[in-house]
C-alpha cells in the first residue's frame, strides 16, 4: 500500500500541554483566537483551564462550542460565522474527529485568500492554494 502522510511541524503530548496553547499564539503572532470544541467538553469544564490560560495571557479568545457528531454544513457554516464575527487570526481544534475536522474547514473558509464555498471542497485534494 502506497500513501503520504504529512504531518504538522510540531506535536506537544504532555499532560497540561493545552496550558501552552497561549504561548503558541504568541509565537504565531495571533492575537484573535477561535477555538473550535463540542458541547460535551465544555460540559464537563475541559475548557475552563485553557480560556484562564488566555485571559492570563491577555489573549483574545472566544470558543465555539457547538460542533456535533458528524457535523452538518449549518454547523462549519455557524463557526466560519464566529470566526468573521471575531476576526480570528488564528483556529484551533480542540477534541475528537468532528472538532478538528470542523477547525480545519473554518481555517480554509475563513481564510482571506480563499475563494471557495464549503460545497466545492468536498472530495480528495479539493482545497485550492
Amino acid at each position: 500500500m502506497n500513501f503520504d502522510f504529512i504531518s504538522p511541524g510540531r506535536l506537544l503530548v504532555q499532560q497540561g500541554a493545552s496550558q501552552q496553547l497561549p504561548s503558541f499564539a504568541r509565537e504565531m503572532q495571533a492575537q484573535s483566537i477561535l477555538l473550535i470544541s463540542d458541547p460535551g467538553l465544555a460540559a464537563l469544564g475541559m475548557l475552563d483551564d485553557v480560556k484562564a490560560s488566555f485571559q492570563q495571557q491577555g489573549i483574545a479568545l472566544t470558543c465555539f462550542t457547538d460542533v456535533t457528531a458528524d457535523p452538518s454544513d449549518t454547523v462549519v457554516l455557524n463557526a466560519v460565522q464566529a470566526a468573521q464575527a471575531c476576526s480570528a487570526d488564528m483556529i484551533i481544534g480542540f477534541g475528537g474527529g468532528s472538532p478538528m475536522d470542523v477547525a480545519k474547514l473554518v481555517a480554509i473558509l475563513h481564510h482571506p485568500a480563499n475563494t471557495q464555498a464549503l460545497e466545492d471542497l468536498y472530495g480528495i485534494g479539493m482545497v485550492q492554494g
